[in-house]
């Protein structure tokens, strides 16, 4: 609304006592008109505050209950290579989307068979069920959710891979072997 009119609607409509739309309308076209005068009228009397207080609609929001995500419900795990020492070569690195609670270890293959190992054993077994791995190694969980798949039955687990920007790109399922991309 033009700051000009403003004051009109505001002046009119509260002179006339919170008539609603059609009395506010006719009352400033005996003197004035301008091109979105009744657009201009109608957003005032829905944003008035008095009229919202004593409207006589009451609008029911049902309460909603939800359930918070379990502790590992959604892990971001990356591999990282390190200079080789003590026989290690790779950092494994998993934290929980939650409460951040980093889990590590380290490793001296990047198999599918280690990674999946450490997921099964320190992950699954401690906290339960994972839902979902973010990770920008997508390849190699890929692999590991196969092996978990094929050792152990699990094909609940998706994997969402992001970005250098740690926006999520993609979703892979494990179980369809099926890739969307937003």
């Amino acid at each position: 609304m033009p700051p000009l009119h403003f004051p009109l609607v505001h002046n009119t409509y509260d002179g006339l006592g919170h008539r609603g739309f059609y009395s506010i309308c006719h009352t400033p076209l005996n003197h004035f008109w301008w091109l979105s005068l009744n657009s201009n009228i109608k957003w005032y009397v829905n944003t008035c505050h008095q009229c919202q207080l004593h409207q006589t609609v009451q609008i029911c929001i049902l309460p909603t209950i939800t359930s918070p995500a379990p502790l590992f419900y959604k892990v971001y795990i990356d591999t990282m290579f390190i200079p080789f020492a003590l026989g290690f070569c790779y950092i494994i690195q998993a934290q929980c989307s939650l409460t951040i609670w980093p889990k590590w270890c380290t490793l001296c293959t990047e198999t599918s068979c280690m990674l999946g190992t450490l997921i099964f054993k320190e992950i699954l077994y401690r906290w339960g069920a994972v839902e979902q791995i973010v990770t920008d190694n997508r390849t190699a969980y890929i692999a590991v959710l196969d092996w978990l798949s094929s050792r152990y039955e699990i094909c609940h687990i998706h994997i969402s891979v992001y970005s250098i920007t740690c926006k999520p790109i993609a979703l892979l399922s494990s179980n369809t072997e099926s890739f969307m991309t937003y």
